[in-house]
């Protein structure tokens, strides 16, 4: 009789911090003996009538460090909203773009940090053009790769373990790269027109072929148009120019990706994706769909014909956009986006996340940003270590003031463990995140820009069940939803590189 094959799980992923005492971060440790002595000593040599003011500002502002609602310090989400406040008394949360407005040019330029990337064209050694996204400001350049996932219907379980390996594989050769500083991969539904499957039996069925075999290709476009959701997915990598000539001239570093592409190419294929990388109309139907979802279909029948959709990167943002605390209104449609607070607990198979990917008719315009920032070699040890022996010292606290840890605790140790030796063995350090952007057409709006009827309740309970079917909790984006939806996008943007509180909010 056949064994059966156990199905493969995946887990142990952390959380990295620096334990202090009482189960703070060692930063809040410090700060609070550094209060305590500078109350004492202001009570001892000054007056106490002086030390009192300093106590309870003290006791105020640890309170605001250490009670986090959602996973972040309250003293985060007063700095997040005062920052948001003073961009919109600037005018900072609105924009507008076009003939009458102050763009160069008048043109529909990207907002936000999307609206300094210059873009340009090149081609690899095997003549495969692609496009690369530059960043001046940052000396980053980003690849984008479009991806037709082959799904695991009908492929054996030791087939889809070998694809997980290969794209583990492929994420720890990012951090051997040296420059790449991240990589997102983007998985996106939008309602669907029909005109790409139309436009592709049309392509290929030939004129002299029988009468019933071209009734037959008409009959199955006609049915598989009629699907009403279309999906598609994306990888970019970011690579920092390392020298400076690449800093400098775009085009030296055009030739070092061009020799590389390939090699990362077929690493992605390996792991069961088809791909290519995506040229610069590509890239402008990504931005244009998401910022003017309403173009979609015209966008869609241009491109289509022999001479394309003819929009320019210039072109590709909205005519007008605002930020909420909550939302972002742009052309007509309102989004918004969250953001992985915790990732699965405990050991998931592959699939967890196949339900907040899948097509979904009540949330018909979604996107899911799942963003990688590989660690070099060096990082990783150094990393893996410190975060061991911060868990290890963690456990021990608890075992000295309660008598036993918990069984958090212990997990969270024997998980840090079990990456040091798993990088002692060759295998690459990752950090990553998830991002999700809900978008729903915003057709009750009221004089001064704001939705009477608000549809996105509906669409938050909706993504809170699939989220919760994937063994993740989310969290809105509050305060920064413009950077959010460009970083979600898969263009370049990378969130950790504009943490402070103003690039948050101005995007």
């Amino acid at each position: 009789m056949a064994e059966k094959k156990q199905l493969r799980m995946y887990g142990g992923w952390t959380m990295p911090r620096s334990e202090g005492l009482f189960g703070l971060t060692a930063p809040v440790t410090v700060a609070f003996f550094v209060w305590v002595i500078l109350v004492v000593i202001l009570g001892g040599v000054v007056s106490w009538f002086v030390a009192g003011p300093v106590a309870i500002a003290g006791i105020i502002g640890g309170v605001l460090l250490v009670l986090k609602p959602q996973g972040r310090p309250v003293s985060e989400w007063i700095g997040l909203r005062m920052e948001f406040n003073r961009a919109k008394k600037k005018g900072l949360a609105k924009y507008l773009s076009g003939p009458f407005s102050r763009v160069p040019g008048g043109r529909y330029a990207l907002p936000g940090v999307l609206g300094r990337l210059e873009v340009s064209e090149h081609y690899t050694g095997g003549n495969q053009p692609f496009a690369m996204l530059h960043d001046p400001q940052r000396s980053e350049y980003t690849v984008v790769f479009g991806i037709w996932p082959q799904g695991d219907q009908l492929v054996d379980s030791d087939v889809m373990d070998s694809w997980v390996d290969q794209w583990g594989a492929f994420l720890a050769n990012l951090g051997a790269e040296g420059d790449v500083v991240a990589a997102t991969a983007v998985v996106e539904t939008f309602p669907s027109t029909g005109m790409k499957v139309r436009q592709e039996v049309r392509s290929i069925t030939k004129l002299d072929a029988p009468v019933f075999a071209q009734q037959v290709m008409v009959e199955a476009a006609e049915m598989h148009s009629s699907q009403r959701i279309e999906l598609e997915a994306r990888l970019s990598i970011t690579f920092k120019a390392t020298t400076s000539e690449k800093r400098r001239d775009v085009s030296a570093q055009a030739k070092d990706l061009a020799v590389r592409l390939p090699l990362l190419q077929s690493q992605i294929e390996y792991a069961g994706q088809n791909t290519r990388p995506l040229a610069i109309d590509d890239l402008v139907t990504v931005a244009k769909r998401a910022y003017s979802s309403s173009l979609h279909p015209e966008i869609e029948a241009l491109s289509a014909t022999s001479r394309g959709h003819e929009i320019e990167w210039a072109d590709a943002g909205p005519s007008q956009a605002e930020q909420t605390p909550s939302y972002y209104v742009h052309d007509g449609s309102v989004s918004s986006t969250w953001e992985m607070v915790i990732p699965p607990r405990g050991y998931v198979p592959h699939r967890v996340l196949r339900g907040l990917l899948m097509k979904d008719i009540d949330l018909s315009t979604k996107r899911v940003a799942v963003c990688y920032r590989p660690h070099t070699a060096a990082e990783a040890a150094k990393l893996v270590d410190s975060d061991a022996i911060n868990k290890r010292e963690r456990t021990k606290q608890e075992r000295g003031r309660r008598g036993s840890a918990s069984a958090r605790a212990e997990l969270d140790e024997a998980s840090a463990e079990q990456a040091r030796q798993a990088e002692a063995l060759g295998h690459g350090l990752t950090r990553f995140g998830l991002l999700v952007t809900v978008t729903e057409p915003a057709q009750d709006l009221d004089e001064s820009g704001h939705m009477t009827v608000d549809k996105m309740p509906n669409a938050e309970a909706i993504l809170k069940s699939l989220s919760q079917r994937s063994r993740i909790q989310l969290r809105r984006r509050y305060c920064s939803q413009q950077l959010s939806f460009a970083a979600a996008l898969g263009l370049g943007i990378n969130i950790p590189e504009h943490l402070s509180a103003a690039a948050l909010v101005q995007g």
